[in-house]
């Protein structure tokens, strides 16, 4: 990583590991952004001990950019609970939760989003 380098933190779902998002963190490192891939015991804890565990990882990770992380019914998640007040863009991809980090066209949304601040329209 170089200072100043784009950073995403990649976080496995619920019964899930960091393996789950090896393609996607390969295409986001080819394409210029630092990752960090973080492994959690996400059965084993309750959401607010499991943000304490990998809060330290994601803080030394943003440090090693110098501080410059971007803010950027699928069966599991609804359409409205992905939607954040002052968000930059929104898009839905057609495929369902666990498969989402694996599907190409989301893995390509995602870059672009990160490289141009919003999605791409076909």
């Amino acid at each position: 990583m170089t200072d100043g380098q784009d950073g995403v933190v990649l976080l496995h779902g619920i019964s899930r590991t960091s393996r789950s998002f090896k393609k996607m963190q390969a295409a986001l490192e080819a394409a210029g952004f630092a990752t960090l891939n973080v492994g959690y015991a996400s059965r084993s804890k309750p959401i607010e001990a499991l943000a304490e565990d990998i809060h330290p990882a994601v803080e030394r990770f943003a440090e090693s950019l110098d501080g410059s992380v971007p803010k950027p019914h699928d069966g599991k998640v609804s359409v409205e609970n992905t939607k954040l007040d002052g968000m930059a863009d929104h898009i839905v991809m057609e495929t369902s939760h666990p498969w989402l980090v694996r599907n190409g066209p989301a893995i390509e949304q995602t870059i672009v989003f990160l490289r141009d601040g919003e999605f791409r329209r076909s």
